[in-house]
């Protein structure tokens, strides 16, 4: 039989001991609790399941160890995040707080084998022989650089919207010929609409706006800067 996948909160838990321990090997409840905002029956609970894994060694409010097993797991929950992290801010270049909690939620979620393609893809952009790929990289960054000043300039756009969100039309931004069929759509100042369905990548975005549902293309939703409506 397969063995039980760990929940994110306990895989949070053993990264935690396996910072707090350091070099001493050891980490006490308090600290565990402290690190993970809980109070010290919590943190006991979730000992007390990681140890019937196998994972930690404790004495109730007492110091915590990984065994090998639980060592192991922790460290490769921290290289999943020190990786994560690394791209978010380096490639992506994503704030560090922003890249830190993303990190945080996707280590739980990302294969090994994604993992580890996007490990070799890292390792493919810092190779010796990737000079044009560092200027690709260099490029890309100065697009991402570029876009998202834009976006600043032009304000919140129904990219931005997730599924269920309200908004108001502030303006159209788009080539006339676009900017008419958007109009006869719906899409006019002051406009008021209800995101139906948005896909992360593929189009359309469906929409309810002036009592009708429409459908309206990712490269049009970029032109409709809206406000979002509490």
């Amino acid at each position: 039989m397969a063995e039980e996948k760990l929940s994110e909160n306990m895989e949070d838990y053993l990264e935690v001991i396996l910072a707090l321990a350091g070099n001493k090997g050891v980490a006490r409840v308090g600290a565990i609790a402290g690190k993970m905002d809980v109070k010290s029956p919590s943190v006991n609970a979730a000992l007390k399941g990681l140890s019937e894994r196998g994972l930690v060694e404790h004495e109730k409010y007492g110091y915590v160890t990984l065994t090998q097993k639980g060592q192991g797991i922790a460290a490769e929950v921290q290289e999943k995040h020190d990786v994560l992290f690394r791209f978010l801010t380096e490639v992506l270049m994503l704030d560090p707080k922003v890249a830190g909690d993303e990190a945080c939620s996707i280590e739980h979620a990302i294969g090994r084998e994604t993992f580890a393609r996007l490990v070799t893809f890292i390792g493919f952009l810092e190779a010796p022989s990737s000079g044009k790929r560092s200027e690709l990289l260099k490029k890309f960054q100065e697009h991402l650089k570029a876009a998202s000043s834009g976006k600043a300039r032009a304000g919140l756009t129904m990219l931005e919207l997730n599924n269920a969100e309200v908004f108001t039309v502030k303006r159209v931004t788009i080539a006339r010929e676009i900017g008419k069929r958007l109009a006869d759509m719906g899409f006019v100042q002051g406009a008021t609409g209800r995101v139906v369905r948005s896909a992360l990548w593929g189009d359309p975005i469906q929409v309810k706006i002036c009592g009708y549902d429409v459908a309206i293309r990712r490269s049009e939703a970029a032109g409709i800067e809206i406000e979002r409506m509490v």
